[in-house]
């Protein structure tokens, strides 16, 4: 799939397997090819002829040796990684548990599928791949929604300082004590290789598998544009004459990997391989970033594919709730809003796209190395630039703040549930507020033990799903924020919105919780630890706010002296008659508008209002 993808035959193509106990079932999807000349798709039909054709080769047999080598590489490669962590050997027992079988396979995985050959893969081909399959092909229409009167339910009232037998034997289970531990930042060595070139280094004492981050400090908002060089980067090949496909089979042939990425704030390179071949490997990247071979049928694809987005989002009412609350949040700098002209994307070229890209790498740049190699041998490998440009970056987007409460209502008839959000801008961050922040976002939405799904789903049948926290900043004195969010049916909003403001309003106070609560957080800092090849990019983060050490041993005596008295003072100052935006997607033949104005100030919005034009002019 990603030959025909990279070849420009498609516009996106994939394969993936849906495995379950008694029966599973492989999904193969792609996108037609875009036309840009002629300003349309191929058809369903010759895309299916494509993808199928492919299919077939894998019955035959055509199937270079190479390719075999490098999906078992990558395989070993995966299940290393897998096993580095607690979580991905968990994840693999219980993968042994759902599908009934023997633990000892977690240990053979790797031999079995190594052991694969040619005839294999056909075999299993011919088995699954035959006739018996189902063609789905998604065209434009309307699906109409089954709407669910609302039943009448009286509030539960839940029995307080009594406790079940269940709770009571629960109880009973022996305890085991918690080790307690702390991340070291001195883990990381830091060295300023220039003015603005910074190299974190985390040696690996697990395998020999290195992983190698290049993060240059712009990204969209200086660049926009810069979003399709990323793309078209990660389908290139290699100048004067190396295709994609050629320049992905030299990679893995070396057990590489590489990903290109952006984001509003920095442009990142990711590569993965073992030890023994990184010089090779970085050799390799370091010529595709000078001199990329950037092809035209991928360009066209990835207009094929804006166009298709932009077209889709106004279609598809999943999105518009998000797209309600990007408005409300940031106005005009809305990411659905504050985007590139399609004819700019129309009219663009590859070379356009390669002076981004190589612009780009002019700016500060942070290397995130976890590898065997030495720091020197690691530097000798970087593509370094002299007189790199200083970065401002992260790039955070101020939230719009709202002096009195009121709604924003976007009417909506298609859709099956309703969509509210709360919100309203907080005090500007501080580090110092970190346990204090925690401990309201734990009483007041830690589960179905918090208070809002307490109060809005267990004891009312309220909703779906409910939140609400406070939200701190990336950095320090930027505004914090309380975002919260219900999920119902639209003959529930008002009085979804009218509780959810009267617990804001009036916290239902616990008290007794304090305990539980703080050993909840206890066991969170414990747990919340990176991984050995995310410590770099936890601990810059770290530092970023404010932190010289372990949050966890900075907040440890704070979390210990917190009372309750200190909590709701918290709540008090922070939260309790605070202005609130109320953000709500629903059905308006189903929700009591005149109900709803009572609560605040309705402001409808129109969906156009919420998505960039598509200009062809």
């Amino acid at each position: 799939m990603d030959k025909i993808t990279l070849d420009g035959e498609v516009t996106s193509a994939s394969c993936s397997f849906d495995a379950r106990r008694d029966m599973g079932r492989i999904l193969i999807a792609a996108m037609p090819y875009y036309d840009v000349e002629q300003r349309r798709f191929e058809s369903n039909s010759a895309t299916q002829k494509i993808v199928m054709r492919e299919v077939d080769k894998l019955k035959t047999g055509d199937i270079p040796d190479w390719l075999i080598t490098a999906v078992k590489k990558e395989y070993r490669q995966n299940n290393t990684l897998r096993f580095e962590e607690g979580a991905g050997k968990i994840q693999s027992l219980l993968q042994c548990y759902i599908y009934g079988l023997p633990t000892d396979r977690i240990f053979t995985d790797n031999d079995a599928i190594q052991s694969l050959t040619k005839e294999d893969i056909q075999r299993i081909a011919k088995k699954y791949f035959n006739t018996q399959h189902l063609t789905v092909s998604f065209d434009e229409g309307e699906i109409k929604p089954n709407k669910l009167a609302k039943p009448k339910i009286k509030p539960l009232d839940m029995p307080k300082g009594v406790e079940t037998e269940y709770a009571k034997q629960f109880r009973q289970l022996p305890e085991g004590a918690v080790k307690e531990t702390y991340m070291d930042l001195n883990d990381v060595q830091i060295s300023q290789l220039d003015e603005n070139i910074r190299l974190h280094y985390t040696p690996n004492t697990k395998n020999n598998i290195f992983t190698l981050t290049l993060r240059y400090g712009v990204g969209t908002k200086k660049i926009p544009m810069l979003e399709y060089s990323v793309a078209l980067m990660n389908t290139a090949g290699m100048m004067p004459d190396v295709d994609p496909q050629s320049f992905r089979r030299r990679l893995s042939e070396l057990g590489g990997r590489i990903a290109y990425g952006v984001s509003d704030s920095y442009l990142t390179i990711q590569i993965l391989g073992e030890d023994e071949h990184m010089e090779e490997i970085c050799k390799l990247v370091n010529m595709q970033i000078l001199m990329p071979k950037l092809d035209k049928k991928q360009l066209d694809a990835f207009k094929g594919q804006e166009l298709n987005s932009r077209f889709m989002l106004k279609k598809m009412h999943s999105v518009w709730g998000d797209a309600l609350l990007e408005y409300v949040l940031y106005g005009k700098e809305s990411r659905f809003l504050d985007v590139v002209p399609f004819m700019d994307i129309y009219d663009m070229d590859e070379l356009r796209l390669f002076t981004d890209f190589q612009e780009a790498t002019k700016y500060a740049l942070d290397v995130h190395y976890c590898g065997t190699h030495s720091p020197a041998e690691v530097q000798a490998a970087l593509p370094l630039q002299d007189g790199v440009k200083p970065s401002t970056s992260p790039e955070i987007r101020d939230r719009q703040t709202y002096t009195e409460s009121q709604i924003f209502f976007l009417p909506d008839s298609k859709v099956q549930q309703a969509t509210i959000y709360f919100y309203f801008n907080g005090q500007p961050y501080n580090i110092t507020d970190d346990v204090l922040r925690e401990a309201f976002n734990q009483y007041f939405s830690g589960g179905f033990t918090g208070v809002v799904m307490d109060e809005i789903r267990t004891k009312r049948s309220m909703a779906y799903t409910a939140y609400g926290i406070m939200q701190g900043a990336a950095l320090p004195g930027k505004k914090g924020c309380f975002m919260g969010y219900i999920g119902t049916q639209s003959d529930k909003v008002v009085e979804a919105v009218s509780t959810f403001r009267h617990i804001l309003d009036s916290l239902p106070q616990a008290p007794e919780r304090m305990e539980g609560l703080k050993s909840s957080l206890r066991q969170e800092h414990q747990a919340n630890k990176p991984s050995m090849r995310s410590k770099s990019l936890v601990y810059e983060a770290w530092r970023r706010v404010g932190y010289t050490d372990d949050p966890a041993r900075v907040n440890k005596a704070a979390l210990e002296a917190l009372t309750w008295d200190q909590l709701l003072n918290y709540y008090q100052q922070n939260i309790q008659t605070q202005p609130i935006t109320i953000v709500i997607m629903g059905d308006p033949k189903l929700i009591d508008m005149k109900e709803l104005k009572k609560i605040a100030k309705v402001k409808k919005v129109s969906n156009a209002t919420l998505f960039a034009p598509i200009d062809f002019d």
